[in-house]
């Protein structure tokens, strides 16, 4: 990479190479130029990701007619209208040249939208979700407590260590981003990159993976890694980002 290449220090004892203002001057072009094309990379990436979010989101409300809770779901017009309105945008020109701020308030709108209109259904959901995720906890609890007494006098197991099936420590993963992302949207920059530093380091304990799973867990990490650059591009720390893009090369 000529990033790479740009940043070689230059050992003037080894080298009969002349460092004149003008070598000075393209090295710095050249890392400007970089940088510039690492953060287009990372907000195209982005770009795809939020309407991918978009694009899921209305195929689950068209779909969750026929859920549990599908009768809550309102069946007006305007309704369907909204969900059209939306497919059609996903495909516009609008929506092709749109930044990643103009996407994520997008977004933000199209939420808040469905938060109108399906205000019975997506409270349903949540207490679903609540509820499920409590049996989880308990669940998890249990487990851990029959681990210590098991373990009898020696030290208590970290949790974080356990053997969680796939699905299970892939929802801690999604949790992870999910709450990245909603930090890096409302420009805390920070906070979100430890959210997506935590999603890589449960990442990292996923085991006995087949190949379709190891594919998604490297897709999920190869998202990760990139916003995790991006969350470190807006703080400013270019050389964490240029770590984090070459970790995003080996997924």
């Amino acid at each position: 990479l000529a990033f790479g290449a740009s940043l070689l220090p230059i050992d003037l004892s080894t080298t009969n190479v002349e460092v004149t203002a003008e070598h000075e001057a393209r090295r710095a072009q050249l890392l400007e130029e970089e940088m510039a094309m690492m953060e287009r990379d990372v907000q195209m990436v982005r770009k795809d990701e939020i309407r991918n979010q978009i694009e899921s989101h209305i195929l689950e409300l068209r779909s969750a007619r026929h859920s549990t809770h599908g009768s809550l779901l309102p069946s007006s017009d305007e309704f369907a209208s909204y969900l059209d309105g939306n497919d059609d945008w996903l495909f516009s020109d609008e929506c092709e040249n749109a930044t990643v701020e103009e996407m994520e308030e997008k977004w933000t709108q199209i939420q808040g939208k469905t938060q109108e209109f399906c205000a019975d259904y997506l409270a349903a959901t949540q207490a679903d979700a609540e509820r499920k995720e409590k049996e989880l906890e308990d669940e998890a609890k249990r487990a851990a407590a029959e681990q210590d007494a098991e373990a009898g006098d020696g030290e208590a197991e970290d949790h974080d260590t356990r053997r969680l099936p796939f699905k299970r420590r892939m929802e801690i993963v999604l949790k992870n981003k999910t709450e990245a992302n909603e930090l890096f949207s409302g420009k805390n920059y920070q906070h979100a990159a430890a959210r997506y530093a935590k999603a890589l380091s449960h990442c990292n304990k996923f085991f006995d993976l087949s190949p379709d799973q190891q594919n998604e867990v490297n897709e999920v990490k190869l998202s990760l890694y990139l916003n995790l650059a991006f969350a470190y591009i807006k703080l400013e720390k270019l050389d964490n980002a240029f770590l984090q893009c070459n970790e995003a090369l080996k997924c």
